[in-house]
């Protein structure tokens, strides 16, 4: 499965302080199905 979650409100990086969650860097993180992973293609204060 993949999640895909997008925002434009200003700064958009603001979405990873919430999901506390550094968007430089890779998180695996084990959950009950097996792996998950959270990663961010694009981090800007657009997007």
């Amino acid at each position: 499965m993949l999640l895909t979650i997008t925002t434009t409100y200003q700064p958009a990086t603001d979405l990873g302080y919430l999901l506390h969650k550094n968007p430089a860097r890779l998180q695996s993180l084990e959950i009950t199905g097996g792996q998950a992973h959270v990663f961010y293609p694009e981090a800007t204060a657009e997007r």
